[in-house]
């Protein structure tokens, strides 16, 4: 994945506040059985429920499931989706913590 270089503007914000820290973002973590009810999205319509880890009541990583195809079950149990890129893994911190770069570039995780 290509990282967005920061405007001045993000620059600003994060000097003016401490953000959220890595630790802080993942304490934010909830377990969810149906995503698509929960974010409200449609993008799982007629499909089996999609289940995973919700950050910020708003970004996530989906578990990979029985019903995913073969290689990419292979690749691990967690899938992350950004933007036009995705990245399977066993490993949920790395892709936690790639989700905690993108959040904190996008401005989600501001001080609270």
């Amino acid at each position: 994945m290509a990282y967005k270089q920061l405007t001045d503007e993000q620059v600003a914000r994060l000097d003016s506040q401490s953000p959220m820290t890595f630790d802080e973002f993942r304490d934010t973590a909830s377990w969810c059985e149906d995503l698509g009810t929960r974010l409200n999205d449609a993008c799982w319509e007629n499909e089996p429920k999609a289940k995973g880890n919700v950050y910020l009541d708003c970004l996530y990583i989906e578990a990979v499931q029985d019903h995913w195809p073969e290689n990419v079950r292979a690749l691990g149990k967690w899938n992350l989706h950004i933007e036009r890129e995705d990245w399977t893994s066993d490993d949920l911190e790395s892709l936690e913590r790639r989700l905690y770069d993108w959040a904190l570039a996008e401005g989600y995780c501001e001080a609270p």
